[in-house]
């Protein structure tokens, strides 16, 4: 962890994730009085499984990977957090506990806010609730996605589950550093490493992408979303 500041309004601020557009002049007031800035460097942890759950998390920048941490070292990657992005995980509302890891694959910014003041205007403003619900209901559908994909798909189609996500989804385009190496690949897509390099080497041979160390280059995006569907 670098240091705390808060030197930013949330009324001026870029990075706002899109429910917290819904609050009100004064609301934001308050938000800004119940928040504060910390910076992490790549690799720090934000969160750590099974600690209190304090703070909501909202990323102002860079990226962090969210993880389960299971049984024998044996880590499964959920997702990969973006600017305008907001943490808080069921525990908010149940037993006050965080139930995944979260740590910064770059430098980071995120804005630490009070919990007692987020449930407050949810208690009090009906437009930003129906907007945490709505986002709630997205990352809900995305896990669904994400163990279908887990649990009915050959690893050829977990793969390119894995690589579409990042693509699509992470980094929104064709070519990118993919931030995470071979072994988070591996725990992004539920197998080994050596299972997630094989399988690289193949769509590689086969002309789907192109790579170099951490680089990935989409060349056939349509053979890529077939090998997905296919499973």
């Amino acid at each position: 962890m670098l240091k705390n500041t808060q030197h930013s309004d949330c009324n001026e601020c870029s990075s706002i994730c899109a429910y917290f557009k819904n609050l009100k002049t004064d609301e934001l007031a308050e938000l800004n009085r119940n928040r504060f800035e910390v910076f992490y460097k790549a690799g720090e942890t934000i969160i750590k499984q099974g600690s209190l759950s304090k703070y909501l998390v909202s990323f102002s920048s860079g990226y962090a990977k969210v993880f389960i941490e299971g049984p024998a070292d044996k880590n499964l990657i959920i997702s990969i957090v973006q600017p305008k992005q907001i943490l808080g995980g069921p525990g908010i509302y149940t037993d006050s506990k965080h139930h995944y890891s979260v740590v910064a694959l770059t430098d980071t910014k995120v804005c630490l806010i009070e919990l007692d003041t987020f449930k407050d205007f949810v208690r009090r403003n009906p437009e930003f609730a129906e907007g945490l619900i709505a986002d709630m209901n997205s990352k809900a559908i995305d896990i669904q996605t994400k163990f279908m994909s887990l649990t009915q798909k050959q690893m050829h189609g977990r793969i390119a589950d894995g690589l579409l996500y990042l693509s699509e989804d992470v980094f929104k385009a064709m070519e990118f550093d993919m931030l995470i190496n071979r072994q988070e690949l591996a725990e992004l897509t539920g197998m080994s490493k050596e299972s997630a390099c094989r399988i690289l080497k193949d769509f590689k041979d086969s002309d789907v992408i192109d790579f170099q160390n951490s680089h990935m280059k989409i060349l056939n995006m349509e053979a890529l979303q077939k090998i997905s569907r296919n499973g």
